[in-house]
This record gives C-alpha cells, structure tokens and sequence, in this order.
C-alpha cells in the first residue's frame, strides 16, 4: 500500500528576538508523530506516541475491531482511522484525537463488504475509503464524510481474484488493487471508477500481496508469492509499461512492499531470511543495501516508513512482532521495543505526523 504521511504544521511557540517576549515564531513549526500498527490477537490495533522511539500506548477503542486485523489507514485531515480484518463487519472505523486518541467508533456502512478483509486506503482528498477483501467484487469504496456514506459503484469489469491491497494513486486519479489472478489492476479514477481496467504484465510469480505506488506516481511495486517475491512496473496514462528488470539478492515469497517518502529506495518484506530488505531506487531497481544488524527472525509483512523517511517499521510473526530501525541511505540501528508489545504478528503500519 502507498505509505500516505499526512502532516498538518502547528505553529511554534518561542522568544520573538532579544527580550521581544513570547509569540508564535515565523516559519517555524512543531510536529507530533504518532504510529498506528496492526495484527493478529485482542485488541488488535495498537497506536503508540513516536519520538525518536516508541512513546505511549494510546487507551484502546471501548469498541474493538471484531478479529485479526490486517490494514490501517489514518484519513488525510488527522480526524479518523480506519483498519481493515478477517471477521465481520471486515471494515472498523474511529474518530480520533491527537490528544485523546480514539473516539466512538462510526456506524459500520450499510452495504458490508462480502468477505474477509484486508488493507483499506482513504483517497488523498479524503473523501472515500478502499477496502480489499475475498469474494466478489474483491474492492469496495464507500463515500467518507465524518462516517460511511454510500456505497461506489463496482467497476463495470471486476478484477479477477481475492484482493489483499488497494492502493489510491498520490494524485488521486487512479486506483489499483492486488489479486490472486492478474497480480495487479487498475482503474482510472474521478469521483469513481473509470470504465478501463488495467492488467499488469506477467510478473513471474503467483498472487499478488501487498503493492505501493511511487510517491512521483511514474511506477507501481507489488510483493507477490513465488518468483522473484518482488516486481515492478512503469505507470503512466496509459496504464502499466514494462516490468522493470529484477533486482539483485531477492529470497522469493513477499508480502510487504513500500517506496520510501522521497521515492529513492524501496524495502520489502519476506518469508525468508533476511526477511526484510531494501534496495536503492532510480527509475528501477539499484543496489541492494545492507541487511539490518539486529535482524528478524520470522517471516515479515507489514512495513512502514515515518513521513521525513528516517525510520522504518516492519512487523513479523513473533515476539516482538516489530522492529523499528532508524534509516539514513541504508538500515540503522534498531529503536527499543515499546512497553507494551503487540499481541501477535503485526501485518500492518501507518505513521502520522501532525
């Protein structure tokens, strides 16, 4: 899923010059970053205040999600977040505070998705909410103000197996989703979706997993099983380009994928050792950076970089379940686990930076 970072800047409080007092200093901001995460085992979402390390668990909802959770998203103005999992309603969404974290969870929509959940996407204006799911019609969009409103049309041709992302373009002006038959489709985007559906080319494996858009929107990245684990496609108007030739050091089977915010590198998360790796990025794959030095020990699904792309979560299938590092050009050192620990394997982050 495209790793949205959503920044709203607070002024800054400070001395206005030489015994000039106290005021809000010009061009000057402050930001607090917070990390929603979430996986398998009650209560199944997990919000922790970040500072260059975990922070504070957030209270947990009054309301849990109903099971195993394997999506989050926070909506672009900071005011709700939304996770996706296995068990009906499929799709859980909150009010949320910066303060108080987690209001009173909304209404469920009134058309339910028809099967289990995975990754769920707000567009970038706000306005709607993705969610990808098993059975027929495999995505289902919802209008989004303050709550659930009505359903989208389905797109007059459906895409063609159990879907486990969905993914907004950064401009907005597309949708793409994964499967368990194309790997990859997607459709044209304006208040709904576009008559065309786009197939990627054959990528060599099996399903498709996870999938992250190029912050510029010029290329789209999906884990899959089999193959190489990982590919990556050209985007443009006119849809899917070439693949783009494979990279070096790949381990097979992935499920995580994600372009770093400024769109240089590119992690991804396997079921095999190393379990996470990352490559530099330039119009195709590059270099493969260094494993980290306090490694993973399990399979890896979910990950997630900070808005300024300085540190890099990635969640696994067991204890801790997650592993933040700080990032500068390659993998640093790990962060201390937080306080309280997920409850089980972590398939899902989201930062948020306001």
């Amino acid at each position: 899923m495209f790793n949205e970072q959503y920044k709203k800047e607070k002024p800054l409080l400070g001395l206005l010059g030489s015994g000039g007092g106290l005021g809000y200093l010009a061009g000057a901001t402050q930001k607090t970053t917070i990390l929603a995460l979430v996986g398998e085992g009650s209560p199944y979402i997990h919000v922790y205040k970040w500072d260059g390390g975990f922070g504070t668990k957030y209270a947990n909802p009054s309301s849990l999600p109903p099971g195993n959770t394997r999506g989050v998203d926070w909506h672009p103005d900071a005011n709700a977040i939304a996770c996706g999992g296995d068990s009906s309603p499929y799709i859980t969404a909150y009010p949320w505070d910066m303060d108080t974290g987690f209001g009173s969870k909304y209404s469920n929509p009134s058309t339910l998705p028809t099967g289990g959940g995975r990754h769920c996407q707000f567009s970038p204006d706000g306005n709607y909410l993705a969610f990808a799911h098993e059975s027929s019609p495999y995505q289902t969009v919802w209008n989004w103000s303050n709550g659930f409103g009505s359903k989208v049309n389905n797109p007059s041709t459906i895409s063609d197996g159990n879907s486990d992302d969905v993914a907004f373009s950064p401009d907005g002006n597309y949708i793409a989703m994964t499967n368990r038959g194309t790997q990859l489709n997607a459709y044209d985007w304006s208040n709904g979706f576009g008559g065309t559906r786009y197939v990627s080319p054959g990528n060599g494996g099996g399903q498709g997993n996870k999938l992250s858009w190029h912050p510029d929107g010029n290329a789209i990245a999906v884990a899959h099983h089999g193959g190489d684990g990982e590919s990556a496609f050209s985007w443009s108007a006119s849809g899917f380009g070439s693949k783009y030739s494979s990279p070096s050091g790949t381990t097979g089977t992935a499920w995580g994928i994600q372009f770093h915010p400024d769109g240089n590198a590119i992690a991804v998360g396997h079921l095999s050792s190393p379990y996470v790796s990352a490559w530099a990025w330039s119009n195709g794959w590059g270099s493969k950076y260094s494993s980290p030095s306090t490694a993973i020990t399990a399979g890896a699904y979910g990950l997630g970089w900070s808005a300024d792309g300085k540190d890099i979560a990635v969640g696994f299938g067991n204890s801790p379940y997650v592993h933040v590092y700080a990032w500068s050009s390659g993998f640093g050192s790990k962060y201390a686990d937080p306080s309280t620990l997920p409850t089980g394997r972590v398939w899902s982050f989201k930062f948020l930076t306001v």
